[in-house]
């Protein structure tokens, strides 16, 4: 997918300008496109869905309000979004998918997911469970096509098990995405 617009909510009522974008775009690209709309208003107010091939969520939603959640809690406390976006997919008739996630390998990471400025112990296990919270809460629906993770840096010294950013790069979440992507994983060269 190539994502039009990010996050523009304070435009998304120019309806004639976006779908006039959206035709540009196409007269020139002819891969599938979509926008990445913010979490549960922004979606709601746009009206050119319909010019798209599925609808872009970035889903920084809060998952629990606990610091040390358990897998079940995480894939509970995503129900609520997963039904909104069942909704969504439904009432226009098209695919979701998420445009971006990201977690923080940092304690509490699930309960304020897009806050760069989030402190606390470094826990890339729950990083990881957060990860696979996503997988196993949106895999089964057939309206779901994937997801985008935030955020990997090219930069190889990025990551790595102090590190309490969003990269997942050998981290117990690396381990996640292969399990669900499948494959292996691909060294770096400086």
């Amino acid at each position: 997918y190539f994502v039009v617009g990010t996050e523009l909510g304070s435009t998304t009522h120019r309806d004639d300008d976006w779908r006039a974008v959206i035709a540009q775009v196409r007269s020139v690209y002819a891969g599938p496109l979509t926008y990445a709309a913010l979490t549960y208003f922004e979606p709601l107010q746009i009206a050119w869905w319909d010019e798209l091939d599925a609808i872009g969520i970035d889903a920084y939603f809060m998952v629990t309000l606990s610091k040390n959640p358990t897998p079940e809690q995480m894939r509970f406390g995503w129900g609520p979004a997963v039904t909104y976006m069942g909704w969504l997919s439904r009432r226009w008739n098209m695919p979701i998918i998420i445009t971006e996630v990201g977690y923080m390998s940092v304690d509490g990471t699930n309960i304020l997911p897009g806050d760069w400025s989030l402190q606390g112990d470094i826990d890339g296990q729950e990083q990881a469970d957060a990860y696979r919270a996503v997988f196993e809460s949106f895999g089964g629906h057939d309206w779901w096509q994937g997801v985008f993770w935030w955020s990997l840096s090219a930069d190889p010294a990025q990551g790595g098990p102090q590190d309490r950013g969003y990269s997942f790069h050998d981290k117990p979440a690396e381990a996640v995405l292969i399990e669900f992507f499948g494959g292996d994983i691909m060294q770096m060269n400086d």
